[in-house]
C-alpha cells in the first residue's frame, strides 16, 4: 500500500464541509473538524478523521444533536456539571473546559462534569 499525504488544512476544510452539509452550525463544524485533524496530526488515527462517518451518521440519526452546547445543572464558585444534551462531544468538552477556566480565574480553582454527552475524540483540541 502506498502511503499519502494529505494537507491537513484541506483535510479540515473538507471535514468542516461535511458536517455542515449533516446540518452542523459552522462554529461547531469548525470545533470538530479541528479536533478530528489534530488527533490525526498527533498520531491518534484512532480518534481522528476515521470518526467522521460514524458522526455523520449520529448526527443524521438524531444521536449527536448539533446546536446544543450544553446547560447547567449545579454549579458552585469552583465546580460546575453540564447536561451534555446529547451535543457533539467536542463541543461541550469545549463549553465544560471553558467554564472550568472561567471558574479558575475567578477562584483559583475549576472543575467542571458533563452527563449526556458524546464522544469527544481525544479530548484534546487548539480551541
Amino acid at each position: 500500500m502506498t502511503e499519502r499525504l494529505v494537507d491537513a488544512r484541506a483535510l479540515q476544510a473538507l471535514v468542516d464541509a461535511l458536517f455542515r452539509a449533516a446540518g452542523t452550525p459552522g462554529d461547531e463544524a469548525a470545533m470538530v473538524a479541528d479536533a478530528l485533524v489534530l488527533a490525526d496530526l498527533r498520531g491518534m488515527q484512532s480518534h481522528g478523521v476515521l470518526r467522521v462517518p460514524t458522526y455523520i451518521a449520529k448526527v443524521r440519526g438524531g444521536g449527536f444533536r448539533p446546536g446544543h452546547k450544553g446547560r447547567v445543572l449545579r454549579e458552585t464558585a469552583g465546580t460546575v456539571l453540564l447536561d451534555g444534551e446529547d451535543a457533539l462531544g467536542v463541543v461541550v468538552s469545549i463549553r465544560a473546559m471553558d467554564e472550568a477556566m472561567r471558574k479558575a480565574r475567578a477562584c483559583g480553582i475549576g472543575a467542571a462534569g458533563v452527563t449526556n454527552g458524546n464522544h469527544c475524540g481525544t479530548g484534546a483540541s487548539a480551541w
